[in-house]
């Protein structure tokens, strides 16, 4: 349609086509990558055409050499794809592509959509820091765990005292495994 609309201003009267015969996966593939190209689509609108396209089996390299998008282009339109449709429609006039980006830093998308559906322009950044934060510390907790066993200590439950409750508080104690 853009080719022939563009001929038609240059004054083409005759344009060569080619007619093939698509099923109908192949038929609504072409119009995505065809209409993924459009300059008005939102990025949503852009992350939910890249989605179905990905649906059909279309890989992202096959994709980026359609459409001429750069792969982590689409990557990240992929991952809007996943967030809460409705909380992103209504944070879009107050969050840039760029904010949107940096919630690829939280691996969870249940975590994403919260800070999506909470924050503003103004707590957005220390939202996603505090997230990322207590990510790296759980993922430091799980490989400290992981060294302990791996040097032959098993975990246990038991009661410690914690000054920052003010009480007791289960804990996992390590302990040497009887081998």
């Amino acid at each position: 349609h853009r080719r022939f609309a563009a001929g038609k201003k240059a004054g083409i009267k005759e344009f060569p086509v080619s007619i093939a015969c698509l099923d109908e996966a192949d038929q609504i593939k072409n119009m995505l990558c065809e209409n993924i190209q459009r300059s008005d689509l939102t990025a949503i609108e852009q992350a939910e055409g890249f989605q179905m396209m990905i649906d059909f089996g279309i890989t992202v390299q096959e994709l980026s050499e359609e459409t001429g998008f750069a792969p982590s282009t689409i990557y990240h339109r992929l991952n809007l794809a996943k967030l809460d449709k409705n909380a992103l429609k209504k944070k879009m006039d107050q969050l840039t592509i760029t904010d949107l980006i940096e919630l690829e830093q939280i691996e969870d998308v249940k975590t994403r959509n919260e800070i999506l559906k909470k924050a503003n322009r103004q707590t957005f950044a220390q939202m996603v820091q505090s997230a990322v934060n207590d990510q790296k510390k759980a993922q430091n907790e799980t490989a400290f765990v992981e060294r302990l066993k791996a040097a032959g200590l098993t975990e246990r439950p038991g009661r410690s005292w914690d000054s920052d409750v003010g009480g007791y508080t289960t804990v996992m104690h390590m302990r040497r495994s009887k081998e």
